[in-house]
C-alpha cells in the first residue's frame, strides 16, 4: 500500500495541484500542500522506512519528534505504535498549522499527543527561523538558514527550548532532524542511556561538518556506550559515517 500511495503523490506532483488539500495516507485524510508535496520525504519514511527504530520499543513508548514539519514522521510512529506518548516539536507556523490538523488527538484515541511550537536550541530563549517565501512548509526551513541559501526568505523570531529540558523525562526514541542546526544543539546536549534509549538523527552537510559530526558521535559511542548504525540498521563506524557526502541518518541505541 505504501508504494501505491507514493505513486499517487508523484501523480499529484506532476499535475501541479495548487493549495492545501487532503490525501488519504494510512489515516483519515492527511493535510498537505499539493504544490509543495513532500513526496520524496514520504518515500523515505513510508516506503524505505527510514524511521524504523534501531531496536523494538516498549509498550506505550515515549517518542520525541523534533523537526516534525507537517507530521509525516509522527504519523509513521503512530502507525507503528498507536499507544505512544508522542511529543512533536515544530516552530514553523504554517507547518505547525497542518501538524495540528494531522495529529488531532481525537483521531488517535490510544495515543497521548503533545504539540510544541518551539525551535530546539542549545538553551531556552528566542532564535531566528528562516522560511522560504515560496514554500512555507518546506522541510528545509531552519534556524540557521543554511539550506535556504540563494532563496527569497522570511525570517521570524520564534521561541526555543533547550534539548536538555525535553529529555528531562526518559525518552524511548528521539528523532532529530533540524536541517543543519543539529551540531550546535547536540554539542550542548546531555544525552545518555538513562535519558534516551534510542536516537535517529539526521546529520547534514557531512563533508563540511565532518569534525563536528565525529565529535558528537564519538562522545555518544565511546563515552555513553551507544551502538551506531546507518539508516538501514547496518552497523557502521563513526569515521566512515562522518566521511560520507550530504545528509544521512544515524541510528543509535544504548
Amino acid at each position: 500500500m505504501a508504494y501505491l500511495q507514493f505513486f499517487w503523490l508523484v501523480l499529484l506532483r506532476c499535475l501541479r495541484r495548487e493549495g492545501p488539500g487532503s490525501i488519504r495516507l494510512f489515516y483519515p485524510r492527511t493535510v498537505i500542500h499539493y504544490h509543495r508535496l513532500p513526496w520524496l520525504l514520504y518515500r523515505e519514511i513510508f516506503v524505505n522506512r527510514c524511521y524504523d527504530p534501531p531496536v523494538p520499543l516498549p509498550t506505550h513508548p515515549r517518542i520525541l519528534s523534533i523537526g516534525a514539519n507537517i507530521g509525516l514522521g509522527a504519523l509513521y510512529f503512530l502507525n507503528r505504535y498507536p499507544d505512544a506518548r508522542l511529543t512533536s516539536v515544530e516552530p514553523n507556523p504554517e507547518a505547525f498549522r497542518l501538524l495540528e490538523i494531522n495529529l488531532a488527538s481525537a483521531r488517535f484515541p490510544q495515543a497521548s499527543i503533545r504539540l510544541d511550537r518551539r525551535a530546539v536550541a542549545a538553551e531556552d530563549g528566542e532564535v531566528e527561523f528562516v522560511i522560504p517565501k515560496k514554500n512555507k512548509t518546506a522541510v528545509f526551513a531552519s534556524v540557521n538558514g543554511i539550506r535556504t541559501s540563494g532563496l527569497e526568505v522570511d525570517t521570524l523570531t520564534v521561541p526555543c527550548v533547550a534539548l536538555n529540558r525535553l529529555i528531562s523525562e526518559k525518552v524511548d526514541l528521539l528523532k532529530l532532524d533540524i536541517e543543519g542546526f543539529e551540531y550546535e544543539v547536540l554539542d550542548q546536549a546531555e544525552i545518555n542511556a538513562q535519558k534516551v534509549s534510542s536516537l535517529i538523527i539526521e546529520f547534514h552537510d557531512r563533508e563540511k561538518n565532518g569534525q563536528k559530526c565525529a565529535a558528537i558521535l564519538n562522545r555518544l559511542v565511546n563515552e555513553q556506550g551507544y551502538r551506531l548504525s546507518d539508516a538501514h540498521g547496518k552497523s557502521i563506524d563513526v569515521r566512515t559515517f562522518c566521511q560520507g557526502p550530504g545528509a544521512a541518518l544515524a541510528k543509535l541505541t544504548a
